[in-house]
């Protein structure tokens, strides 16, 4: 209901409580500001997607959690999906969410030529039955990724952590790590599909990062553990 109210461009200061709600749509341009993750959260209780961006909307979410969303539309992005508009997630929590049957984004998918930013965010324990457990990149979409923490993400297929499929997207990466995440087909950590770029930096990693097809991995310096060594 705040976020329907809410004036093009403003910032809603969201409560430091625990909210059950989902199949929340943006569709203007919103600043939502919680009270730290551990203090804000929205609850989707498995009872559908947390949050939708769309019709071109610019957004920035800060200081909360984003758990337990539940995909069933076979569209992906278990917690979050952003279509062609822009998502900026900062001092965030993404964990518990999931998707029904052989469909990619656990957590999240940035699709249809979407863009933004995740800072200081911790992607964790997020589930897909096929590409990107816990981050879908798709569609010629592009994300930077910094200080963040991928954990515990699971995929039926490639990129347990993070997975770039279908045209020219790209991802970089850096100043984070990615642990204790699995991927059936490989790539339990990153995979780049297609003609997807992923760039990483300064980041650090316990599993396996693989380019598919003419996707393209790139060593941008300072990384650590099993890959870009």
């Amino acid at each position: 209901a705040a976020v329907d109210a809410a004036d093009p461009d403003s910032t809603i200061s969201v409560a430091p409580e625990t909210f059950t709600e989902s199949n929340i749509n943006i569709t203007k341009n919103l600043t939502l500001s919680g009270e730290g993750v551990d203090q804000t959260v929205i609850d989707a209780n498995q009872n559908g997607r947390i949050l939708n961006v769309r019709d071109g909307a610019v957004v920035t979410i800060t200081g909360m959690t984003l758990r337990n969303g539940h995909d069933a539309s076979f569209q992906g992005g278990g917690g979050i999906a952003v279509w062609n508009s822009t998502l900026h997630l900062a001092t965030c929590n993404v964990s518990g969410n999931s998707v029904a049957g052989n469909v990619g984004a656990g957590g999240l998918i940035y699709r249809e030529g979407a863009t933004g930013s995740i800072d200081d965010c911790l992607v964790e324990n997020n589930q897909a039955g096929k590409n990107g457990g816990g981050l879908l990149l798709y569609q010629g979409s592009s994300l930077t990724v910094t200080n963040s923490t991928f954990r515990g993400n699971s995929a039926g297929d490639v990129g347990g952590g993070l997975s770039a499929k279908k045209g020219d997207g790209q991802v970089t990466i850096s100043d984070s790590t990615f642990e204790a995440n699995t991927a059936s087909g490989g790539g339990s950590d990153i995979a780049a599909d297609d003609t997807t770029t992923i760039t990483v930096s300064s980041s650090s990693f316990q599993g396996e990062c693989i380019a598919n097809g003419t996707g393209t991995l790139t060593d941008g310096g300072g990384n650590s553990g099993t890959c870009f060594n």
